[in-house]
């Protein structure tokens, strides 16, 4: 009851429910020290106070305990799909990732055949010219 008390929520009935409960829980231990007996009338009036306002907590932490259920379950699915949305974004960073290694790749490969081209061409040229020269 204390801790529900404290939660600082709307529709908290604990909260207010809770400080007159205490009031009168002290009230009634008040009557009890002034001397008067279990069936004295105002103490069996107290007694059903109290035991109305710790119903009435009862049902409302009841009630709280459902709201923060239901809240908790909402946050939980909320978490759950901003999970799995951050697992698509990292599977789709892998895949670019992957996708410009590939990219890198290629070019590389373009720019190595791109040399040995260049390469074949000059000896292809140097071999016409050294025919020509020694014939």
């Amino acid at each position: 009851m204390n801790y529900a008390a404290g939660l600082d929520l709307p529709d908290n009935a604990v909260k207010v429910l809770y400080p007159q409960y205490l009031e009168a829980q002290r009230e009634l231990d008040l009557l009890k020290r002034r001397g008067l007996g279990d069936r004295h009338p105002t103490l069996l009036a107290q007694t059903e106070r109290v035991e109305a306002i710790k119903l009435q907590m009862n049902e409302s932490v009841v009630n709280l305990r459902a709201v923060l259920q239901a809240q908790l379950e909402m946050a939980t699915d909320r978490l759950k799909g901003v999970e799995a949305m951050k697992e698509e974004s990292r599977q789709e960073a892998i895949k670019r990732g992957l996708d410009a290694q590939d990219y890198v790749d290629a070019k590389r490969d373009f720019e190595t055949d791109q040399q040995l081209l260049k390469e074949m061409k000059l000896k292809q040229i140097s071999g016409k010219v050294n025919e020509k020269s020694g014939k």
